[in-house]
């Protein structure tokens, strides 16, 4: 039997980097997301794409193995601390030539990667990993933010100390995870559909290089 191989495009970058956008237009053009979820509230009562679920459900599904990655969010206006995450995937019920995407962080790309892997090899499946880092501007990343509705409760000087403390984080990570990462820089002159361009045209490259190795 011809062993199934699949694709994942693991997309990393700092908040306001484009990351969600990129990933729906991905999903747009027949990418599959992997299930995620969060602690947080619902916005609105028809809010979806998570899989909203309580603090004591997380720590329950983190025992249980079911958790590919989390991370956590403290919100300073109020308090309170966010997990959101994503799933493990049923590898039985993978198809071959699937496409995949999630959203990672710099340090967890090696923790994703170990674990699909394992769970991989149970199914005799092989996972093309392609992870991408988007590299956006301070600024440009902030005056997005600052554009979102959904952000319109924090003040400009809360939203500043955010990225500030995220910035700091990244240049504290391991300097061989975020070598893992294809970076591509985005200047604030370019349209998010240019920028799709070329992540796609990074993946189709990247699959290119891994088919003549």
């Amino acid at each position: 039997m011809k062993q199934k191989q699949i694709r994942l495009v693991v997309l990393a970058g700092m908040s306001g980097s484009g990351k969600d956008t990129i990933k729906n237009l991905l999903v747009n053009d027949g990418y599959k997301e992997l299930e995620i979820f969060t602690t947080r509230p619902k916005r609105s009562d028809d809010e979806s794409g998570y899989d909203f679920i309580s603090y004591e459900e997380y720590t329950e599904k983190l025992a249980d193995g079911v958790v590919l990655e989390s991370r956590e969010y403290h919100i300073a206006t109020s308090g309170e601390t966010w997990y959101y995450g994503t799933y493990i995937p049923d590898m039985s019920q993978v198809n071959d030539g699937d496409k995949y995407v999630v959203i990672g962080t710099i340090d967890n790309f090696k923790t994703i990667k170990g674990m699909l892997n394992l769970k991989a090899l149970e199914n005799d499946i092989i996972i093309r990993f392609i992870p991408i880092f988007l590299n956006v501007h301070y600024y440009e990343r902030l005056k997005r933010i600052l554009n979102r509705s959904d952000k319109s409760d924090y003040t400009k000087e809360e939203i500043s100390e955010v990225l500030e403390r995220e910035h700091k984080d990244n240049l504290l990570c391991d300097i061989y995870s975020y070598g893992c990462y294809t970076r591509i820089d985005i200047d604030d002159e370019q349209t998010m559909n240019q920028v799709y361009e070329n992540v796609k045209y990074t993946i189709d490259y990247i699959v290119f290089q891994s088919l003549c190795d």
